[in-house]
């Protein structure tokens, strides 16, 4: 018992396999058994506005989840390297396109290249930089500037109009992915220093709106909208014809 103490106050190996949610009840039950007693005062107010977080707690809890998505950083890191040896491994000077009908652009083929290399080499500088400084706590601004970091390589390939078929999608799908390992599945950065705790149910609720009985509906339709192509690939289909990237009509495929 003594054991599962100190797992849980210092996040350690108890707590790892636990889920975020999971780990956030448990410190709620855990800080409502610490304040039973001698905060009868403070009981009334902490009903109505929620309970009351000190500092240390927060701190704590930022701690407990930053170990549970350590992975998420470590996964940052890699599509960094990734993304910093792409140009090097499938050299955007060969197999290069030209828009699909005749456009015009405004850079000429060599530019496009070195272009997308250049962009591809300093995201993925900075991805390892940025990504190596998230492993320590409390570095909200190394989070945001990853997820600007993936929003710029999904629109490096259509500002620069990707030279290659691979450059295109290679930027495209990491940088997605960078999106969501930056600030969806981790959360917002640092949400936890200024988030309020209340009751599991809001006021005037008979359940809970985004417990996990409610969220798996969206998840559900989110899958089968993903792989009935109902989203993304078509937009994404459309993009790589107008730019040159995937064949249109009759034309042959130049990937």
């Amino acid at each position: 018992m003594q054991h599962n103490d100190t797992d849980r106050k210092h996040g350690g190996m108890g707590m790892r396999g636990v889920s975020r949610p999971m780990a956030e009840k448990e410190i709620r039950q855990h800080n409502q058994e610490m304040h039973q007693h001698g905060k009868d005062a403070q009981q009334g107010d902490d009903n109505k506005d929620g309970m009351m977080m000190s500092g240390e707690m927060r701190e704590q809890m930022l701690h407990m989840h930053h170990m549970q998505t350590m992975w998420v950083y470590w996964m940052i890191i890699i599509f960094g390297a990734w993304v910093l040896l792409s140009p090097l491994t499938f050299d955007y000077g060969i197999g290069t396109v030209q828009p699909s009908g005749g456009r015009s652009v405004w850079l000429t083929m060599e530019q496009r290249i070195q272009f997308m290399k250049w962009s591809d080499i300093i995201s993925g500088a900075l991805l390892m930089f940025f990504g190596w400084r998230g492993l320590t706590p409390n570095r909200p601004v190394s989070l945001w500037v990853c997820c600007f970091i993936g929003i710029w390589l999904t629109m490096a390939p259509l500002l620069f109009w990707s030279p290659t078929a691979v450059a295109y999608l290679n930027d495209t799908m990491v940088g997605a992915l960078v999106i969501a390992l930056a600030i969806l599945i981790p959360g917002m950065p640092n949400m936890i220093m200024y988030m309020k705790m209340g009751p599991d149910t809001p006021p005037g609720w008979s359940y809970n709106p985004p417990s996990w009985p409610q969220r798996w509906i969206m998840m559900v339709l989110g899958v089968m909208g993903r792989w009935c192509r109902v989203t993304w690939p078509p937009s994404s289909w459309a993009t790589s014809t107008r730019c040159g990237t995937l064949a249109s009509g009759s034309r042959a495929s130049r990937c």
